[in-house]
Protein backbone atom coordinates (compact mmCIF):
# COMPACT_ATOMS: atom_id res chain seq x y z
CA UNK A 1 0.00 0.00 0.00
CA UNK A 2 1.40 3.39 -0.98
CA UNK A 3 2.21 5.70 1.89
CA UNK A 4 0.27 8.94 2.20
CA UNK A 5 2.10 11.89 0.65
CA UNK A 6 2.34 15.17 2.55
CA UNK A 7 3.72 18.50 1.40
CA UNK A 8 6.16 20.32 3.67
CA UNK A 9 8.53 22.94 2.23
CA UNK A 10 11.29 22.47 4.84
CA UNK A 11 12.86 19.05 5.27
CA UNK A 12 16.04 20.26 6.98
CA UNK A 13 15.00 19.43 10.55
CA UNK A 14 14.43 16.20 12.45
CA UNK A 15 10.77 17.03 13.00
CA UNK A 16 8.19 18.89 10.94
CA UNK A 17 5.08 20.60 12.29
CA UNK A 18 2.72 20.60 9.34
CA UNK A 19 0.82 23.65 8.15
CA UNK A 20 -2.85 24.01 9.11
CA UNK A 21 -3.96 22.79 5.67
CA UNK A 22 -1.65 19.78 5.70
CA UNK A 23 -2.49 18.97 9.32
CA UNK A 24 -6.21 19.01 8.51
CA UNK A 25 -5.69 16.76 5.50
CA UNK A 26 -3.46 14.33 7.41
CA UNK A 27 -5.58 14.19 10.57
CA UNK A 28 -9.16 14.57 9.35
CA UNK A 29 -9.08 13.27 5.76
CA UNK A 30 -6.36 10.61 5.77
CA UNK A 31 -7.04 9.75 9.45
CA UNK A 32 -3.33 9.43 10.20
CA UNK A 33 -2.33 8.59 13.74
CA UNK A 34 0.98 8.42 15.65
CA UNK A 35 3.14 5.65 14.24
CA UNK A 36 1.77 5.87 10.70
CA UNK A 37 4.41 6.12 7.98
CA UNK A 38 4.19 8.87 5.37
CA UNK A 39 6.20 10.37 2.54
CA UNK A 40 7.07 14.06 2.70
CA UNK A 41 7.97 16.17 -0.33
CA UNK A 42 9.14 19.77 -0.40
CA UNK A 43 8.08 20.66 -3.96
CA UNK A 44 11.73 21.20 -4.91
CA UNK A 45 12.52 17.56 -5.85
CA UNK A 46 13.33 16.32 -2.34
CA UNK A 47 11.34 13.55 -0.71
CA UNK A 48 11.73 12.08 2.77
CA UNK A 49 10.57 9.14 4.80
CA UNK A 50 8.37 10.24 7.67
CA UNK A 51 6.53 8.92 10.70
CA UNK A 52 3.67 10.67 12.49
CA UNK A 53 4.60 11.35 16.10
CA UNK A 54 1.66 13.54 17.14
CA UNK A 55 -1.79 14.25 15.73
CA UNK A 56 -4.03 16.58 17.70
CA UNK A 57 -6.18 19.66 17.23
CA UNK A 58 -3.02 21.72 17.63
CA UNK A 59 -1.54 20.13 14.52
CA UNK A 60 0.31 17.13 13.15
CA UNK A 61 4.00 16.57 13.78
CA UNK A 62 6.09 14.22 11.66
CA UNK A 63 9.53 12.80 12.31
CA UNK A 64 11.73 13.18 9.23
CA UNK A 65 13.89 10.25 8.15
CA UNK A 66 16.06 9.58 5.12
CA UNK A 67 15.93 12.20 2.37
CA UNK A 68 16.58 11.70 -1.32
CA UNK A 69 16.63 14.12 -4.23
CA UNK A 70 14.77 13.29 -7.42
CA UNK A 71 16.57 14.12 -10.67
CA UNK A 72 15.46 17.29 -12.44
CA UNK A 73 13.33 16.91 -15.54
CA UNK A 74 15.49 16.93 -18.63
CA UNK A 75 14.73 19.48 -21.34
CA UNK A 76 12.74 20.16 -23.33
CA UNK A 77 10.19 21.25 -20.73
CA UNK A 78 6.78 22.76 -21.43
CA UNK A 79 5.31 25.83 -19.73
CA UNK A 80 1.94 27.41 -20.42
CA UNK A 81 0.87 31.05 -20.56
CA UNK A 82 -2.91 30.73 -20.30
CA UNK A 83 -5.81 33.15 -20.25
CA UNK A 84 -7.64 31.78 -17.18
CA UNK A 85 -11.10 30.33 -17.78
CA UNK A 86 -14.04 31.07 -15.52
CA UNK A 87 -14.88 29.30 -12.28
CA UNK A 88 -14.12 25.68 -11.51
CA UNK A 89 -12.48 25.10 -14.89
CA UNK A 90 -9.35 26.78 -13.48
CA UNK A 91 -8.93 23.98 -10.96
CA UNK A 92 -9.25 21.33 -13.64
CA UNK A 93 -6.61 23.09 -15.74
CA UNK A 94 -4.10 23.43 -12.90
CA UNK A 95 -4.59 19.91 -11.56
CA UNK A 96 -4.35 18.05 -14.84
CA UNK A 97 -1.46 20.09 -16.22
CA UNK A 98 0.41 19.47 -12.96
CA UNK A 99 -0.16 15.73 -13.31
CA UNK A 100 1.14 15.88 -16.88
CA UNK A 101 4.43 17.48 -15.86
CA UNK A 102 4.02 21.14 -16.85
CA UNK A 103 7.00 23.21 -15.75
CA UNK A 104 5.11 26.45 -15.07
CA UNK A 105 1.77 28.16 -15.58
CA UNK A 106 1.56 31.90 -16.23
CA UNK A 107 -1.85 33.62 -16.16
CA UNK A 108 -2.01 35.59 -19.41
CA UNK A 109 -4.00 38.81 -19.82
CA UNK A 110 -5.23 39.62 -23.32
CA UNK A 111 -7.62 41.95 -25.07
CA UNK A 112 -10.53 39.56 -24.47
CA UNK A 113 -9.57 38.29 -21.01
CA UNK A 114 -12.43 37.81 -18.56
CA UNK A 115 -10.41 36.67 -15.50
CA UNK A 116 -7.30 38.34 -14.05
CA UNK A 117 -6.22 36.35 -10.96
CA UNK A 118 -5.33 38.27 -7.82
CA UNK A 119 -3.09 37.02 -5.00
CA UNK A 120 -5.81 34.97 -3.28
CA UNK A 121 -6.72 33.14 -6.49
CA UNK A 122 -3.06 32.46 -7.30
CA UNK A 123 -2.68 30.95 -3.83
CA UNK A 124 -5.56 28.63 -4.64
CA UNK A 125 -3.80 27.66 -7.89
CA UNK A 126 -0.71 26.77 -5.87
CA UNK A 127 -2.83 24.73 -3.46
CA UNK A 128 -4.43 22.83 -6.35
CA UNK A 129 -0.97 22.12 -7.73
CA UNK A 130 0.15 20.74 -4.37
CA UNK A 131 -2.87 18.45 -4.16
CA UNK A 132 -2.21 17.20 -7.70
CA UNK A 133 1.42 16.47 -6.81
CA UNK A 134 0.28 14.44 -3.82
CA UNK A 135 -1.98 12.36 -6.00
CA UNK A 136 0.37 11.70 -8.91
CA UNK A 137 3.66 11.26 -7.04
CA UNK A 138 5.34 14.32 -8.53
CA UNK A 139 8.24 15.68 -6.43
CA UNK A 140 8.52 19.17 -7.96
CA UNK A 141 5.79 21.78 -7.86
CA UNK A 142 5.04 23.62 -11.10
CA UNK A 143 5.81 27.31 -10.84
CA UNK A 144 2.74 29.55 -10.70
CA UNK A 145 3.78 32.93 -12.04
CA UNK A 146 2.24 36.36 -11.65
CA UNK A 147 -0.17 37.52 -14.38
CA UNK A 148 1.59 38.78 -17.50
CA UNK A 149 0.18 40.85 -20.36
CA UNK A 150 0.32 39.35 -23.85
CA UNK A 151 2.15 42.40 -25.20
CA UNK A 152 4.77 42.22 -22.44
CA UNK A 153 5.36 38.52 -23.04
CA UNK A 154 5.94 39.16 -26.74
CA UNK A 155 8.04 42.25 -26.18
CA UNK A 156 10.36 40.87 -23.50
CA UNK A 157 10.70 37.29 -24.68
CA UNK A 158 14.18 35.76 -24.64
CA UNK A 159 15.63 33.08 -26.95
CA UNK A 160 14.73 30.47 -24.35
CA UNK A 161 12.11 29.21 -23.91
CA UNK A 162 10.90 28.83 -27.47
CA UNK A 163 7.59 30.68 -27.75
CA UNK A 164 4.57 29.28 -29.61
CA UNK A 165 0.92 30.30 -29.81
CA UNK A 166 -2.10 27.99 -29.86
CA UNK A 167 -4.55 28.85 -32.61
CA UNK A 168 -7.22 26.78 -34.35
CA UNK A 169 -5.95 28.11 -37.67
CA UNK A 170 -2.34 27.28 -36.92
CA UNK A 171 -0.50 26.98 -40.20
CA UNK A 172 1.82 24.21 -39.04
CA UNK A 173 -0.03 21.37 -37.25
CA UNK A 174 3.26 19.48 -36.88
CA UNK A 175 5.12 22.26 -35.10
CA UNK A 176 4.51 20.63 -31.73
CA UNK A 177 6.38 17.52 -32.85
CA UNK A 178 9.21 19.71 -34.09
CA UNK A 179 9.40 21.68 -30.87
CA UNK A 180 9.10 18.62 -28.64
CA UNK A 181 11.89 16.91 -30.54
CA UNK A 182 14.25 19.87 -30.61
CA UNK A 183 16.41 18.44 -27.82
CA UNK A 184 17.38 21.26 -25.50
CA UNK A 185 14.89 24.10 -26.04
CA UNK A 186 12.21 24.62 -23.43
CA UNK A 187 8.82 25.68 -24.77
CA UNK A 188 6.31 28.30 -23.64
CA UNK A 189 2.91 27.86 -25.28
CA UNK A 190 0.38 30.69 -25.16
CA UNK A 191 -3.31 29.76 -24.96
CA UNK A 192 -5.84 32.51 -25.55
CA UNK A 193 -9.21 33.54 -24.07
CA UNK A 194 -12.64 32.12 -24.79
CA UNK A 195 -13.31 34.82 -27.37
CA UNK A 196 -10.11 33.96 -29.23
CA UNK A 197 -7.07 36.09 -29.96
CA UNK A 198 -7.67 39.66 -31.07
CA UNK A 199 -6.53 40.51 -34.58
CA UNK A 200 -3.78 42.77 -33.25
CA UNK A 201 -2.45 39.96 -31.05
CA UNK A 202 -2.17 37.51 -33.94
CA UNK A 203 -0.57 40.22 -36.05
CA UNK A 204 2.00 40.85 -33.32
CA UNK A 205 2.70 37.12 -32.98
CA UNK A 206 3.24 36.72 -36.72
CA UNK A 207 5.47 39.79 -36.84
CA UNK A 208 7.59 38.29 -34.06
CA UNK A 209 7.93 35.01 -35.97
CA UNK A 210 6.08 32.99 -33.34
CA UNK A 211 4.80 29.68 -34.78
CA UNK A 212 1.08 28.89 -34.47
CA UNK A 213 0.05 25.48 -33.17
CA UNK A 214 -3.26 23.79 -34.06
CA UNK A 215 -4.07 21.40 -31.21
CA UNK A 216 -7.23 19.93 -32.73
CA UNK A 217 -9.44 20.14 -35.78
CA UNK A 218 -12.12 21.98 -33.81
CA UNK A 219 -12.07 24.93 -31.41
CA UNK A 220 -11.14 23.88 -27.86
CA UNK A 221 -12.06 25.45 -24.56
CA UNK A 222 -9.17 26.97 -22.64
CA UNK A 223 -8.69 24.15 -20.16
CA UNK A 224 -9.11 21.51 -22.87
CA UNK A 225 -6.41 23.16 -24.98
CA UNK A 226 -4.04 23.34 -22.01
CA UNK A 227 -4.57 19.70 -21.08
CA UNK A 228 -4.30 18.57 -24.70
CA UNK A 229 -1.00 20.39 -25.14
CA UNK A 230 0.36 18.99 -21.89
CA UNK A 231 -0.74 15.46 -22.83
CA UNK A 232 0.84 15.61 -26.30
CA UNK A 233 4.08 16.89 -24.81
CA UNK A 234 4.12 14.35 -21.96
CA UNK A 235 3.50 11.46 -24.36
CA UNK A 236 6.31 12.67 -26.61
CA UNK A 237 8.71 12.87 -23.68
CA UNK A 238 7.87 9.31 -22.63
CA UNK A 239 8.37 8.12 -26.19
CA UNK A 240 11.73 9.89 -26.47
CA UNK A 241 12.86 8.46 -23.15
CA UNK A 242 11.92 4.92 -24.14
CA UNK A 243 13.85 5.28 -27.40
CA UNK A 244 16.95 6.37 -25.48
CA UNK A 245 16.96 3.33 -23.20
CA UNK A 246 19.44 0.61 -24.18
CA UNK A 247 17.88 -2.65 -25.36
CA UNK A 248 17.67 -5.46 -22.80
CA UNK A 249 20.82 -7.56 -22.64
CA UNK A 250 20.61 -11.07 -23.97
CA UNK A 251 21.75 -13.93 -21.77
CA UNK A 252 22.84 -15.88 -24.84
CA UNK A 253 20.16 -18.53 -24.51
CA UNK A 254 18.02 -19.64 -27.43
CA UNK A 255 14.33 -20.40 -27.32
Amino acid sequence: MRRARIYHPDLDHREAMLSDDESHHARDVLRLRPGDEVELFDGARRIAEGRVIAASREGVCVQIGAIQTVSARRPPRLSLAVCPPKGDRQQLLVEKCTELGIEAITPLTCVRSVVVPGPSLLNRWRRWAIEACKQCGRADLPRIDSPTAFADLIRHRSPSPTLAIADAGGHDPGVFDKLAGCGSDDILLMIGPEGGWADEEMTAARAAGIPAVALAEDTLRIETAAIAAAAVFAARRVQERSLQRPPPRSDGSHG
